[in-house]
């Protein structure tokens, strides 16, 4: 397998070259993909084209966009002519399809990457006429699990890209895989550990972020909150101690710091049998506040409500999309739906009005992931599916972009700046910047008491 990726690498390179020769590229990154270590040969390539442009900024990243846009016309022009109708693009979905997050991460995955190759193939949009297959494994949520998965996985040459390990400690198991297979991959985790050391010249350098992350997640419940008491009111916060939880909390303290925002803060265990005690103290510390954030979800949201209830009190609550599971809900109560906001979603699936539906790809997604698994409504589960989704949009922009399948070449596209646009909105990457998806502007809060039918949700504040 790694002879033949070198072998693709080396005829990229030899591509390159010949562009080169005729004028029409000004990059030598295509002599530095003849290495055969997958895990160097794009940085090294980034490493030279910052020397080439002679810039004065010593990390590069003011010339790269420049210099890319002088190559990405004729890569643009190549591709959209280009046959690559001969060409297998393997992408893997492995995430847990059994267990108690297999609903929630890993069916939706399969069903929104299994969407996004119909929409491609269906409407003529794979690029330069590749097929697509999808390979689809179980990692039960272990990293154990992950890695011979994943190493299975890249015994195949055509595999591009995998994507979507739900939790931080699957994704940071799979990175020697991919760092040694040269593949990308993709993944909602969201964990500072990781994307702190994700980038071209960084520990991580195929990993790629595709979900909403940081304060991007935390500054429109805080809004929110914020919008819905007097100036000056304290906001508690509750967190489960979990690398989500924690990493979530970093954020939102960071966020309250900016937006001057009080803030008083309790943390929990997960699974913790009764929060009512914890919750009492809380609210006490906060002075008897009317605005409640948490980031906990499912059955540590239950606990959470319970022990709302069980001491009388019924604060404005704003939380993760976890909180807007049935089992939550009816733990809350009916009339209290109008005092629950959840999120983040993105604005290109929130409308104004029940009843209401979305538009552009957003559309797509929704029609054929319903038609896949069944769903009557969006909820946590079509979002994280979306994501999927666009995880092959992007993957497949990027080939049609680079006129080549090769991962290196579809990496160092990303890495310059593509721009793509989804069922989410738009992603952007960069060498130096793999989330994606990084202005909370793009994002808003749905309103609990009404129902996602249409694969819209209604945005809190519009009416309904």
């Amino acid at each position: 397998m790694r002879t033949n990726r070198v072998l693709r690498r080396a005829a990229a390179a030899l591509a390159a070259v010949t562009l080169l020769a005729t004028g029409c590229a000004g990059s030598d990154s295509g002599d530095d993909e003849e290495t055969a270590d997958g895990a160097t040969e794009v940085e090294e390539a980034a490493g030279d084209t910052a020397t080439e442009d002679a810039a004065p900024d010593a990390d590069g990243t003011e010339d790269a966009p420049a210099e890319t846009g002088a190559e990405e016309p004729a890569a643009a022009d190549d591709s959209s002519t280009a046959d690559l109708s001969g060409e297998t693009v393997t992408l893997a979905v492995l995430a847990a399809l059994t267990g108690p997050t297999a609903t929630v991460f890993g069916e939706p995955s399969e069903a929104g990457a299994r969407a996004a190759i119909d929409y491609l193939e269906s409407e003529g949009l794979a690029a330069g006429g590749v097929s697509y297959e999808l390979e689809v494994r179980d990692s039960a949520e272990d990293p154990a699990t992950v890695v011979s998965q994943a190493r299975e996985l890249t015994n195949d040459e055509s595999l591009v890209a995998i994507l979507s390990p739900s939790t931080s400690e699957s994704a940071l198991a799979m990175q020697p895989v991919l760092n040694e297979a040269g593949v990308l991959g993709f993944t909602t985790a969201a964990t500072p550990e990781l994307w702190d050391n994700a980038c071209a010249d960084c520990e991580y350098p195929w990993m790629f972020h595709a979900y909403e992350y940081g304060q991007v997640t935390v500054r429109p419940h805080l809004e929110w909150l914020v919008a819905q008491a007097d100036p000056g009111t304290t906001v508690a916060l509750a967190y489960p101690l979990s690398g989500y939880g924690e990493s979530q909390a970093e954020a939102t303290e960071a966020a309250a710091e900016e937006m001057g925002v009080d803030l008083v803060s309790m943390s929990f265990q997960p699974g913790a049998p009764d929060l009512s005690a914890q919750l009492r103290q809380l609210r006490q510390d906060a002075g008897d506040t009317d605005l409640l954030l948490t980031w906990a979800a499912y059955g540590d949201a239950v606990q959470l409500v319970n022990g709302l209830r069980q001491i009388d009190w019924t604060p404005h609550v704003a939380g993760p999309l976890g909180m807007v599971e049935a089992p939550v809900l009816e733990a809350l109560g009916e009339e209290n739906l109008d005092r629950l906001a959840a999120g983040v979603v993105p604005n290109t699936m929130l409308v104004d009005a029940e009843g209401d539906e979305p538009e552009g790809l957003a559309v797509e997604f929704w029609t054929r992931f319903a038609e896949e698994t069944g769903a009557a409504q969006a909820g946590t589960a079509s979002f994280v599916g979306a994501a999927a989704f666009d995880m092959v949009l992007v993957v497949n922009a990027a080939i049609e972009q680079a006129g080549s399948t090769d991962p290196a070449a579809i990496r160092e596209v990303l890495d310059a700046g593509l721009t793509v646009d989804a069922s989410r909105g738009a992603y952007e990457y960069s060498a130096d910047d793999r989330l994606g998806q990084e202005d909370a502007a793009d994002f808003g809060m749905m309103a609990a008491q009404y129902s996602c039918e249409t694969g819209a949700c209604v945005a809190v504040g519009t009416g309904g």
